[in-house]
């Protein structure tokens, strides 16, 4: 009887379960079950039913401010506007009048062709092709926006290195020296391998010499006589530093000294009476310059205030932890560094940053016993900066200062351990002759 009982009610299962069968169990619940259509439990088969695209959805084509709705003729981009032109159209006008000489026309064509068509393949090459452009011009100022939108939006095109070279040579063009080094600095750090690399070590040199910073011009020279033999600047960088060494007058660099400084636009205009970020940016330096560390931190201050997200932003949050790193308020520039790097973790300055950042744990830490922590904590970050950007010029000093870490928490063998990594690493390097003294107990 029992056996019978299961028969019929599996049944009566697979009748429900019949399209077309009508079933009434009297609840109302379950007959809206049975009565539904029949839905597949995996997606892709035929009667797998597909949610509607609402009308009113931006990514509907049926949507009145779709750029593909045939609806939406006053879209720049869509074939049916009155003045329509193909990405096709104006990538190849623009870049043909930039190779006949017209760049201000080009320009204006690649500028519409990335306003119009931002996420088109061609994107990087047509940015690139207008900085190039704005250099022909000695615009330096939108020359210098364009090339940093290469490097670090466009970072994996093959014309990236270049403009990241580029965006020194702007820098030293508008006067703001120390940002130029910074940016040849990051480029060596990023390119070790470059064509460009003893380019950039001699006008590090020159821009040092604008700063009369001698004994740093003398280091970059040295870099090009040292290890650049065969480089076309090896010559004059050995004259230079010669000059420098003896206390003679180097000679004059006259593309670095045109008759009027060249204008550069702001990249975030104000109204009438509002300062840019560009000017702010520009008199902090020239506060950093003069030696006014305060007025210059206030300036940098008050442009990520003002411009959060401004080109300048990494820059001059950068600029506030160097200042207290050098006015020796180490704990300050210990917090200002970690801010930097968790909110600019891809910025150019990084290596830097993470150099200086494990240094200024490092004075901190030696003050007393009660700061230990920050000992080891500066140990960390040195060799974590050695294993990250092994090529650097500051790789085999990060080792060393590791030691030397642990040699002031009283832990020799780990110390040892280091400077023996830094001989056998950087055989050839100052930090390598240290390490070897420390390691003969001779200091």
């Amino acid at each position: 009887m029992r056996s019978m009982h299961r028969v019929l009610v599996l049944g009566l299962m697979i009748l429900a379960l019949t399209p077309g069968f009508a079933f009434n169990t009297g609840n109302a619940l379950v007959n809206d079950i049975f009565a539904a259509q029949r839905v597949d439990s995996w997606p892709g088969q035929p009667t797998q039913p597909t949610p509607p695209t609402p009308p009113t959805y931006p990514g509907n084509p049926s949507y009145p401010g779709n750029p593909s709705n045939p609806g939406n003729p006053n879209y720049p981009g869509n074939p049916g506007y009155p003045g329509y032109e193909s990405p096709d159209q104006l990538f190849e006008n623009g870049r043909n009048a930039y190779f006949q000489g017209n760049y201000a026309y080009s320009i204006q064509i690649l500028k519409r062709f990335l306003e119009r068509y931002p996420h088109e393949y061609r994107a990087p090459e047509a940015t690139f092709i207008v900085a190039e452009a704005y250099l022909n011009t000695t615009d330096y100022g939108n020359a210098l926006y364009y090339y940093r939108l290469v490097s670090s939006k466009y970072s994996y095109f093959h014309q990236a290195e270049r403009a990241t070279y580029y965006i020194g040579y702007c820098l030293v063009k508008v006067y703001d020296y120390r940002s130029a080094i910074n940016e040849f600095r990051n480029f060596i750090a990023r390119y070790p391998f470059s064509e460009y690399v003893d380019d950039a070590w001699f006008v590090i040199g020159m821009t040092y010499e604008k700063l009369n910073d001698k004994a740093s011009a003398i280091a970059a020279y040295q870099k090009i006589v040292y290890e650049f033999p065969s480089s076309r600047y090896y010559e004059e960088a050995k004259q230079r530093l010669a000059a420098l060494q003896n206390g003679s007058t180097t000679p004059g660099y006259p593309d670095y000294n045109p008759p009027q400084p060249v204008p550069v636009p702001p990249s975030n205009p104000g109204g009438s009476g509002q300062i840019t970020d560009y000017e702010l940016y520009n008199r902090a330096h020239n506060e950093y310059i003069a030696g006014s560390f305060n007025n210059a931190f206030i300036y940098f201050d008050e442009l990520l205030k003002r411009f959060p997200g401004s080109m300048y932003a990494d820059d001059s949050m950068f600029w506030k932890a160097r200042i207290r790193y050098e006015q020796r308020n180490y704990l300050q520039a210990i917090r200002l560094f970690e801010d930097f790097m968790r909110y600019y973790p891809n910025s150019e300055y990084m290596p830097e940053a993470t150099f200086t950042l494990a240094h200024s744990q490092k004075e901190h830490g030696r003050i007393n016993i009660a700061n230990s922590q920050y000992l080891r904590q500066g140990a960390n970050n040195f060799a974590w900066f050695q294993q990250k950007y092994p090529t650097n010029s500051y790789a085999s000093e990060a080792l060393f200062q590791a030691g030397e870490c642990y040699e002031i928490l009283g832990d020799d063998v780990t110390a040892d351990n280091y400077f023996r990594r830094a001989i056998a690493q950087y055989p050839n390097t100052p930090a390598a002759v240290k390490a070897k003294e420390k390691l003969a107990k001779i200091w």
